[in-house]
């Protein structure tokens, strides 16, 4: 697909989109870590709570998000009976 350079000089876009959406993207696996960068410390550790949550997801899939976490409405982990 040819992208259109000439609309953003470095190459890059920067995006806005909520922490649900971006759970989603890391847990079927179309976007992982290596893809994004964080622009501020409130998106970073939201972020890491949600690369933490998909990646533990895949190790011990019997574990279901139990409420949210303060400002970014990440999922807690929470190992179901």
């Amino acid at each position: 697909m040819n992208l259109p350079h000439d609309d953003y000089a470095d190459g890059c876009l920067r995006l806005e989109l909520s922490a649900e959406t971006l759970r989603r993207l890391l847990a079927d696996g179309q976007l992982c870590a290596a893809d994004f960068r964080c622009i501020d410390c409130a998106t970073k550790k939201c972020a890491w709570r949600l690369l933490l949550m998909s990646c533990a997801n895949r190790l011990i899939p019997d574990r279901q998000c139990d409420g949210c976490c303060d400002r970014c409405n990440s999922p807690v982990l929470k190992k179901t009976a």
